[in-house]
């Protein structure tokens, strides 16, 4: 139904959609990426044709083939067909195609089919998408078809959404559930989401989760968060939760508790976390920091050493360089 609440028929809205994809990305008349003839092999009465001109036309972003391709999705009797078509779509990311979209994750009985129209969704970018896919998402049992709407969900940026994905971070749902749900929560930046995700990095007990609420906290610069990531980076007993705090650390101010967190962090033994440090501390390194930098001189990465290098180099320390390291020269 329309909003001025007429009915449109199939063949007015494909005028429409048709009409509304005139002046968007895409290839002029004899400028398709691929030969004409698969648009025709789209409505072929063989099957084996239709699929294998999806599957042809599936990688490009023209949209000459969009107002077919929506045709398939929604109305081939193959499920393989429409799941290849979804994918298409999903591809071209364009808004025309939201409404179609949105039936086809209501109304298709197949379980992939459900899943790739809730991550088309999500790139398709139409804000007023995110009511289906709660919708799915509070009706479904599958926990991948579950997890593909919280991730469109938080991509569509209605931080209206987040109260009602608040109930996805408790510890009673799967690891992969609260993971996605802590990443969408970041993404919508709803302040009534800070306390929940502090809690998910301070006591879940899935490291990766963890970490997934610790990157999602920098995007809210608050001080009981870098309370919280001071914790993450000093305490947990994961390594990938202590790298992601110290990276999501960087955009906060830099204080003394900062700071020092980072010079503990050079001494971390994962890698990635002695990197991260250095790295934010390059621009504040005192006088008195220089020998826990020098002895970075000798670390087993050479990434680390590189930039240990660089950072002694502007505070004025002379180095030799001896093979692939470096030493101070006194």
């Amino acid at each position: 139904m329309g909003r001025n609440g007429r009915v449109l028929t199939t063949a007015s809205f494909t005028l429409m959609l048709l009409l509304s994809l005139l002046g968007t990305r895409g290839h002029a008349a004899g400028q398709l990426p691929y030969p004409a003839s698969l648009l025709e092999d789209l409505t072929a009465g063989d099957p084996a044709v239709r699929l294998t001109a999806v599957q042809a036309i599936k990688p490009y972003r023209e949209t000459t083939s969009l107002v077919t391709l929506l045709r398939i999705a929604e109305k081939d009797p193959v499920p393989e067909i429409r799941l290849q078509a979804v994918g298409a779509i999903w591809i071209r990311g364009e808004k025309s195609a939201a409404r179609i979209v949105e039936r086809i994750l209501v109304m298709d009985n197949d379980p992939r089919i459900k899943h790739a129209a809730a991550g088309a969704l999500g790139d398709i970018g139409d804000p007023s998408s995110t009511s289906y896919l709660l919708g799915t998402l509070s009706s479904s049992k599958d926990q991948y078809l579950a997890a593909q709407c919280i991730r469109s969900i938080g991509r569509l940026q209605d931080i209206s959404a987040a109260s009602y994905l608040l109930d996805y971070l408790r510890p009673g749902n799967p690891e992969l559930i609260r993971g996605v749900t802590a990443g969408a929560l970041g993404r919508l930046q709803s302040a009534n989401a800070v306390g929940p995700l502090i809690e998910v990095l301070e006591n879940d007990r899935d490291a990766t989760v963890r970490s997934i609420a610790a990157s999602a906290l920098a995007n809210f610069n608050r001080t009981d968060v870098r309370e919280s990531l001071l914790n993450g980076l000093l305490f947990d007993s994961s390594e990938i939760v202590r790298f992601r705090s110290a990276e999501a650390l960087a955009p906060f101010s830099f204080n003394r508790d900062v700071k020092q967190a980072y010079l503990a962090g050079l001494r971390d033994p994962d890698k990635r976390v002695r990197y991260v440090s250095l790295r934010s501390l390059s621009p504040s390194i005192a006088e008195d920091d220089i020998p826990i930098v020098a002895d970075l001189l000798k670390d087993e990465f050479r990434g680390i050493r590189e930039l240990a290098h660089q950072v002694l180099s502007r505070k004025g320390v002379v180095l030799e360089r001896i093979g692939d390291r470096y030493r101070v020269v006194d």
